[in-house]
């Protein structure tokens, strides 16, 4: 169960900046990458751009210039005029899907971007670009980052009794931001009532020892967490019918253009409380229950054999008391034997002392609150 922070990058396409000298202004060209085609997946392409907003400052903050090229017109180039040797901050925003209003540059930096739903990239996966430049000869790049976090989770189930079985049903990012700052960070404030979600053959992968992806977009706040839905069965519990058991761990601060790596290890019969900040519910299982006396209700033996008697118990670890009480009001259970409970709690080995009868009370709690009596004649 670990989690690794994995360094930023960038994407691998980038906005290329050309300039050619002319007398009046230099001519910039804006040139893309050549991707084209809009489609739906189960994970946004990494290199598509459908469409693009740009907004260029002067040194005063001033906007000079404000292009939106949608995708029923997508071209691989946009000419912009600008003064050679001047410094300009050029904002790039790809695949939002709309045109930018016109708004001063103190705007654009406080502009926040909302998700109509949490995987609302069929246009391609959210892009930005704020880059200050100086405009000159040679040509200048533009590197865009992913507006949103990207989340590797993994499952490695080496540590699992052989008796378990942990399939994961469903990954699921709770308190996802729906909103974030365009231009730059801004405070989380808009959260969507269920986040992205994967689930059923999205998430077979991780059967397979793969990785599964998830996205979000950037929340400096740490309240935003991971849930991972596992139909769980063992010797002892199983999930309900349409229920989990399900480990959560919190995200912490996800930026944005981030790649984080999460592995859930789970161990023993997988219902501990997690290290490396998992926590698990289990109230989505139910015991499997059972309470069975052993050998039978009524038992005999010899002064000279000893005797086990126990009850058989479900889900392990339910705590058993045992007591011991003479069947004759005038004896007492010491002069008839002495005994020694079983390691796990469940049972007793009988040392006769003397024939006599008796009667042993297996009371269960929780969650089987059950009891019997077992009936023990020992015979000369």
């Amino acid at each position: 169960m670990k989690m690794t922070r994995i360094l930023k990058y960038f994407s691998t396409f980038c906005v290329l900046f050309c300039f050619s000298c002319t007398r009046e202004q230099d001519l910039q060209t804006v040139v893309l990458s050549p991707s084209f085609v809009c489609f739906k997946s189960a994970d946004p392409d990494p290199v598509l751009i459908t469409n693009y907003n740009v907004l260029i400052y002067n040194s005063f903050g001033v906007l000079e210039e404000r292009a939106y090229v949608p995708e029923r017109t997508f071209v691989a180039s946009y000419p912009a005029r600008l003064l050679k040797g001047e410094k300009y901050t050029v904002m790039v925003a790809a695949n939002l899907g709309y045109e930018l209003p016109e708004m001063t540059m103190e705007d654009a930096l406080s502009y926040r971007f909302h998700l109509a739903y949490p995987d609302e990239y069929s246009h391609g996966i959210p892009m930005v670009a704020v880059r200050e430049i100086t405009v000159r000869e040679e040509a200048e790049t533009i590197l865009l980052e992913r507006l949103m976090a990207k989340i590797d989770v993994s499952l490695d189930k080496s540590m699992l009794d052989g008796d378990v079985n942990f399939v994961a049903s469903e990954l699921r990012i709770e308190n996802c931001p729906s909103s974030a700052g365009l231009f730059g960070p801004l405070p989380a404030r808009d959260y969507f009532s269920e986040g992205f979600v994967k689930s059923g053959s999205a998430v077979y992968p991780l059967e397979r020892g793969e990785s599964v992806s998830l996205y979000m977009l950037e929340s400096g706040a740490e309240d935003s967490y991971l849930e991972v839905r596992i139909s769980y069965h063992s010797e002892s519990w199983h999930s309900m019918a349409g229920k989990y058991l399900v480990y959560r761990i919190k995200l912490g601060q996800v930026q944005r253009n981030g790649s984080y790596r999460i592995v859930l290890r789970p161990e023993g019969n997988g219902l501990g409380d997690g290290s490396d900040g998992w926590r698990i519910d289990r109230s989505g299982l139910e015991a499997h229950k059972r309470f069975e006396l052993h050998p039978a209700a009524y038992n005999e033996c010899r002064v000279e054999d000893e005797y086990h008697i126990w009850c058989e118990v479900l889900p392990r670890g339910t705590k058993v008391s045992i007591e011991a009480l003479a069947y004759e009001e005038d004896e007492r259970v010491a002069d008839i034997f002495d005994y020694t409970v079983d390691e796990d709690g469940c049972g007793v080995t009988i040392h006769p002392r003397k024939s006599g009868s008796a009667v042993l009370y297996f009371s269960a709690g929780e969650p089987l609150v059950r009891d019997t009596l077992a009936m023990l004649v020992i015979l000369p």
